[in-house]
C-alpha cells in the first residue's frame, strides 16, 4: 500500500504543481488537470476490483483511513507553498542583482 500511496501522491501533486505553474486558471487547464488526476483513481480502482492484481482490495483500504486524505492535503499543500516562496525569493534575488548592476552603472558614470 505504501507504494501505490506514494504514486497516487505523486500523481496529484506533479498534476497540481503543472497547474500552479503554468499560470493559467482557464476551465480548459482547470479539466485536463481534473481528468488526469480521476483517471488514475479509475485506472486504480479498476484493477483493485478485478482481483488477478496484487492491488486486489487496496483501494478500499487506502481511501477508508484518514490518514491518507491529510497526508496527501499536508504534502499538496507545503509543496506548493515551498515551490511559490522558492519562485518569490528568486524574484527577490533577481530584482536585487538588477539594483546592484544599476548601482554600478551609475559609480562607473561618476567614476568618468
Amino acid at each position: 500500500m505504501d507504494g501505490n500511496f506514494t504514486y497516487c501522491a505523486l500523481v496529484i501533486i506533479v498534476n497540481v504543481k503543472i497547474l500552479v505553474s503554468s499560470y493559467e486558471y482557464t476551465w480548459q487547464a482547470v479539466t485536463l488537470i481534473f481528468l488526469s488526476i480521476a483517471s488514475f483513481f479509475i485506472v486504480y480502482y479498476l484493477l483493485a476490483n478485478l482481483g488477478t492484481y496484487q492491488v486486489g482490495g487496496e483501494f478500499y483500504h487506502m481511501f477508508t483511513n484518514v490518514t491518507s486524505y491529510l497526508t496527501l492535503i499536508f504534502f499538496s499543500f507545503t509543496y506548493i507553498l515551498i515551490d511559490t516562496g522558492m519562485e518569490r525569493a528568486n524574484a527577490e534575488i533577481i530584482k536585487y542583482m538588477m539594483q546592484m548592476k544599476d548601482i554600478e552603472k551609475i559609480q562607473a558614470a561618476e567614476d568618468n
